[in-house]
């Protein structure tokens, strides 16, 4: 049996080399391996730790390398064994820092190079005797100062602070930094908010503040080993997510299309809201997609979802929709807190790109959705030309199109919560990761020909 750190390193190696989602490779090698709570949360804390912090831990150990150039060719085993062990020293104060040094010099000797070791141990006992000095970042300019304290890229620390202000930018960097909270949807179709605050009282849950049907969890450990969860009870979601669908709000009867539908969240919870009486046609263009769908829709109980592989960019669909939801594919900036791999994968460039997908859905939709329909469009990024200035563009191309506040009922929640609803009644609001401790998400609600519903 692998140990915490073995287990961290691995994982790293595959996200690393494979470009692999760090979450996906998580359940799959804890699963495979049999590990006892502490040692488990150990494993996650190393492995979030490490790619959240990855510039800023290169540039530590940059310091102990003599020639620079070398550093992009350093061996990826003794590359991740070093980022495990600096991490430990700067930002873990219950681990020794013998400890960092000798376990990363075991690493080194499992899954490095012949006399890696001694490289490990000569840098890692080097940080742990300059610790101090190293994380002062000297002599750097201060957007590269800024970008090492945050551990985000340059260019991504600048592009916000030209959006949304220095105060702003570093409020988002380091919420991008905290692990998230996990609530769940109660599925209603087969209890009650109250129901599974009861059953799950071993979860701590927490009901949430801004959607009657979330609930906090603070110990998620093993949930989805739990009978309520195989047996379709409730849904796992962040509660920006969830709202969605209410501002959707889809009616029975209803035909309801859904873009970009996998894995079923937002599906299956708008079959919930209209008490499963609603045609909703979930649009995926991957086969494996289509399957998730179906997969929670049948764990759920949900009957009146129809799930249609097709790319809705080429879409053939005769039939007209009340309600139109695209839940477009995005820049994913509202969510670095639960995929930090993506900070750093992410190029400025393709923002552009990703703003002409989603034109081109919101125009789709334009084209499918009956007059007096709805169509909501959501992200989870707060990139501007992604969000509003998308939205805007699009109704100053689009006449017979407007703005519609959402539902009466979300706008009560939030004006319960304390939150400001200004632009909400207008029809649109933008989330970000250090406000209501939700995921960075933007909602729009448009309506056609002026007449909402």
């Amino acid at each position: 049996m692998i140990n915490a750190r073995e287990c961290a390193i691995r994982i790293l190696y595959q996200v690393e080399t494979q470009l692999a989602y760090s979450n996906i490779v998580i359940d799959d090698i804890i699963q495979k391996n049999v590990f006892n709570t502490l040692d488990k949360n150990f494993a996650i804390q190393l492995v979030y730790g490490v790619i959240r912090h990855q510039n800023t831990l290169d540039y530590i150990i940059l310091q102990f390398i003599e020639h620079k150039e070398k550093f992009a060719r350093l061996n990826k085993w003794l590359l991740l064994a070093l980022r495990l062990g600096v991490y430990q020293i700067i930002y873990l104060d219950k681990v020794p820092n013998y400890s960092a040094v000798d376990e990363s010099v075991k690493l080194a000797k499992s899954y490095g190079p012949v006399g890696s070791s001694s490289f490990v141990n000569a840098v890692l006992r080097n940080v742990c005797e300059h610790s101090e000095r190293l994380i002062k970042f000297e002599n750097e300019a201060e957007n590269v100062k800024l970008a090492l304290h945050l551990s985000h890229p340059v260019w991504l620390i600048e592009r916000l602070i030209a959006q949304f202000g220095k105060l702003n930018a570093i409020k988002i960097c380091e919420a991008n930094n905290n692990a998230p909270r996990i609530s769940i949807r109660v599925n209603t179709l087969k209890t009650t908010t109250d129901a599974m605050m009861t059953a799950l009282s071993a979860f701590q849950p927490e009901p949430s503040a801004l959607v009657p049907d979330g609930i906090i969890l603070k110990n998620f450990s093993e949930l989805t080993s739990t009978n309520y969860f195989k047996e379709g009870y409730f849904y796992i979601q962040d509660e920006a997510s969830m709202l969605v669908a209410h501002v959707v709000d889809p009616q029975p009867m209803e035909v309801v299309f859904d873009f970009c539908a996998s894995p079923g969240g937002k599906s299956t919870h708008l079959a919930q809201l209209s008490n499963n009486q609603s045609l909703i046609l979930a649009y995926d263009r991957f086969s494996h997609k289509i399957q998730k769908i179906k997969d929670n829709a049948k764990r759920l109980g949900i009957t009146c979802i129809t799930p249609k592989l097709q790319d809705v960019l080429k879409m053939n669909e005769s039939r007209m929709a009340h309600r139109v939801l695209i839940d477009a594919p995005c820049s994913c900036m509202g969510i670095i807190r639960r995929h930090p791999e993506l900070k750093w994968r992410l190029e400025e460039k393709n923002i552009d790109s990703l703003a002409k997908i989603q034109y081109q859905l919101l125009e789709v939709a334009a084209s499918h959705v009956v007059p007096g329909g709805v169509v909501v469009y959501s992200v989870c990024t707060f990139e501007p030309n992604e969000t509003i200035n998308l939205i805007k563009k699009f109704i100053k191309n689009n006449s017979e199109f407007e703005l519609s506040p959402f539902p009466a009922h979300v706008v009560e929640w939030f004006k319960k919560a304390g939150v400001d609803t200004e632009t909400i009644e207008s029809g649109y609001q933008t989330f970000f990761p250090y406000t209501c401790g939700m995921d960075g998400f933007f909602i729009a609600r448009l309506v056609k020909n002026g007449s909402g519903k």
